[in-house]
């Protein structure tokens, strides 16, 4: 890390850091209040689809069995189906071979590798966020430039880069 705290050179991304990305994402998208109540919207769908193909006659078998259903499929398949599918495309890329750099200023995020140079206002990004191991700056719902907090010679020096990154953010959104 440079003299300035705001560039950070020479990380690499593991796979233990695109599963701590999974699970913010998981947090962040999916087990929200309206997630789940379009959940049970769908579920009550589904329910009411069930009874009619018993012309009205309502089994709670099936009821209770269609639910079960829905509740797996969203919550579960769909979700993990993404990771093992996000998971495959990590390790066959070239993301975790390469050596990348990041670095931060009043105007843009910058993150470069021997791949792309890519370049992201503070106005573009969707959120700033950490887990134990990771700082994020998801781009989208689903997307995030990720930063090892490992990369950095400290946690204090993490803490304060991640402040920086969230008075710019904070900044940029006023």
């Amino acid at each position: 890390m440079s003299n300035d705290n705001l560039t950070i050179t020479g990380y690499r991304i593991s796979a233990a850091t695109y599963n701590s990305f999974f699970a913010v994402y998981l947090r962040r998208n999916l087990l929200r209040l309206p997630r789940f109540l379009w959940t049970c919207a769908y579920t009550l769908l589904l329910m009411l689809i069930t009874a009619s193909m018993h012309h009205f006659k309502v089994d709670v078998w099936d009821i209770i069995t269609m639910s079960i259903f829905s509740f797996v499929t969203i919550y579960v398949l769909i979700p993990f189906g993404a990771y093992f599918v996000g998971i495959i495309q990590f390790t066959t890329g070239k993301m975790p071979k390469v050596s990348h750099a990041l670095s931060i200023t009043e105007e843009a995020v910058t993150k470069s590798s021997p791949l792309a140079i890519v370049t992201v206002p503070w106005s573009a990004l969707h959120a700033v966020d950490q887990s134990k191991r990771t700082i994020f700056f998801f781009t989208n719902r689903s997307c995030a430039i990720m930063i090892p907090k490992s990369a950095f010679a400290s946690q204090q020096a993490a803490q304060d880069f991640l402040s920086a990154a969230k008075a710019y953010w904070q900044q940029a959104r006023v």
